[in-house]
């Protein structure tokens, strides 16, 4: 269970880093997000 809970905890790390580098590109490029 422990194990479970580290791999959640990383993907929600990683997934947090992934959508603020997508918004850190929608701001630089708005023309392509929308």
């Amino acid at each position: 269970m422990k194990k479970e809970m580290e791999m959640i905890a990383e993907g929600v790390t990683a997934g947090t880093r992934f959508l603020s580098e997508k918004l850190k590109e929608s701001q630089l490029f708005p023309s392509i997000s929308s």
